[in-house]
């Protein structure tokens, strides 16, 4: 479908009032959890390593404005104490996943302007002065190889790692496959790549550091666990999977002085093993890249969110566009709103 029947769909459904009353009734049932990685200005967020969990600034502080408007926005841990709110305004907490630097520069600021309350989910592993996630060194690497004409060699190494990524130049199909790598064979490889090809380090502080955390902290907004080194948990042997999450939960709590209980696989991934080393971890709440609602009865070590990217938000200006903002935040609210989108693409084809 294309921005412009997306569009018209999401305006169709608003002004009939079908999305308000959807919101109206699902406030009675459960709250949304929101997922958010980076806000940056335009131009920084054209040239951002993976822009699909990119927000630029503005369309993050007209977000800001319409759920500090339309939605009761909450901590998380209000949300997951008392999911439901009787008097119609649904219940959203935010959350940034990663714990990058502009989660500070760019967001907080804005965050503080409107007192919205927010949770960083951290990877302290990776908060010293060149620290990368595994998945921007690889971008990193990959974008210094294509500059340099070393694309083929790298794809040769790519290989000889045991990447099945075949004849393919697709970046993100060996950035799927990077995934699925246990985390210490995932650094050496990054080094290796690093050192045969000459990859300069990064110069700029890509992740928060703990006096930013700190002072963060002090204004309502929370932290969870993203891991130590932003590992694919499901990949992990039972041994580095308990490190990564206890080490992790560790390494925070020593810094903001708390109990860290929250924990966001990255990329999502996990299972019933993952699961129960996180509840062995201390935690007591997990949050997965499935999108839904969130409701008293989900399962805490599996509980949905939605993610937030300009993508799905913004109108052919890349602002953001209203109705497609509370179509997204309820298109995964069942059958209501799909009998409704259903029943209006029947009118449509009858015109």
């Amino acid at each position: 479908m294309n921005l412009s029947i997306k569009i018209a769909v999401a305006s169709a459904l608003d002004k009939a009032g079908i999305i308000s009353l959807v919101r109206k009734f699902r406030s009675t049932r459960g709250g949304l959890v929101l997922t958010l990685h980076r806000v940056l200005p335009a131009e920084e967020a054209r040239s951002s390593f993976e822009p699909s969990v990119t927000l630029t600034d503005t369309v993050f502080e007209q977000l800001l404005i319409l759920l500090h408007q339309e939605f009761q926005v909450v901590s998380l841990t209000q949300l997951i104490n008392q999911p439901v709110d009787i008097q119609g305004r649904q219940r959203v907490a935010l959350t940034f996943d990663d714990g990058w630097a502009d989660t500070y520069s760019c967001a907080f600021p804005l965050l503080l302007r409107y007192r919205i309350p927010a949770t960083v989910f951290l990877c302290p592993g990776l908060m010293v002065a060149g620290g990368m996630i595994p998945e921007e060194r690889f971008v990193h690497i990959w974008r210094w190889c294509e500059d340099h004409h070393h694309l083929h060699l790298l794809l040769q190494d790519l290989r000889k790692w045991g990447l099945a990524g075949g004849d393919s130049q697709d970046r993100y199909t060996w950035s799927r496959l990077l995934k699925r790598l246990a985390i210490n064979a995932k650094m050496l490889m990054l080094s290796h790549l690093e050192r045969t090809y000459g990859v300069p380090g990064c110069e700029k502080r890509r992740l928060l550091s703990w006096d930013e955390v700190r002072i963060m902290r002090r204004s309502n907004i929370t932290f969870g666990s993203h891991t130590v080194h932003h590992s694919t948990l499901t990949a992990e042997q039972q041994s580095s999977l308990d490190e990564e999450l206890r080490k992790s939960k560790e390494m925070i709590e020593s810094n903001i002085g708390e109990e860290v209980r929250f924990l966001a696989y990255p990329n999502g991934a996990y299972d019933a093993r993952v699961a129960e080393a996180a509840s062995q971890a201390g935690y007591t709440h997990c949050f997965t890249t499935r999108q839904g609602s969130f409701k008293h009865k989900a399962d805490p070590f599996a509980i949905h969110r939605i993610n937030m990217e300009d993508g799905a938000l913004v109108d052919r200006i890349r602002s953001l566009n209203a109705s497609r903002l509370r179509f997204h935040l309820q298109h995964y609210a069942g059958p209501a709103l799909l009998l409704a989108v259903l029943t209006l693409r029947y009118a449509s084809s009858l015109q």
